[in-house]
């Protein structure tokens, strides 16, 4: 989800600052308004059921239901940063996106939008960190399940 999402966005999404030369409404973004958070969101929930295995129910509840919560508590503040320049840059053309592509929640149909070109390469630029840690992760889960 989230490299797909890169696709469309470009290495923006990697700014320390809130930019978007163009707004983009294909490929993901055609189904949700945040699908780098969404995908954010399933790979954590992955890697903290993964990494909570063999904790019982309670431990595992708690512990993955902090790590998830505590991103969407992150999210929570940027998303109404990030909507309230894209409304500001983009006016009009934002709101009616908005209005018809849901948030968080994708839904199976397209918001009837198509503006953004897929770039494959932006993917190996913009995300070498995010591999990376992917890597670190799945080399601790690697660790994890040889010393179990």
């Amino acid at each position: 989800m989230r490299c797909w999402a890169v696709g469309y966005s470009g290495r923006t999404t990697r700014a320390d600052t809130v930019t978007a030369p163009a707004l983009v409404t294909a490929g993901p973004y055609a189904h949700v308004r945040n699908p780098l958070y969404l995908g954010n969101l399933l790979t954590a929930a992955g890697f903290a059921l993964a990494f909570t295995g063999g904790l019982g129910p309670g431990k595992r509840l708690l512990l993955s239901g902090f790590g998830i919560g505590t991103m969407l508590a992150v999210y929570a503040g940027i998303v109404p940063l990030e909507e309230a320049y894209l409304r500001e840059t983009f006016g009009e053309a934002f709101d009616d996106y908005a209005a018809r592509v849901p948030r968080i929640v994708p839904r199976l149909t397209t918001g009837g939008f198509a503006s953004g070109e897929y770039d494959a390469t932006t993917i190996v630029e913009a995300e070498s960190r995010t591999f990376a840690s992917f890597a670190a992760m799945l080399a601790a889960l690697a660790l994890k399940a040889a010393r179990a």
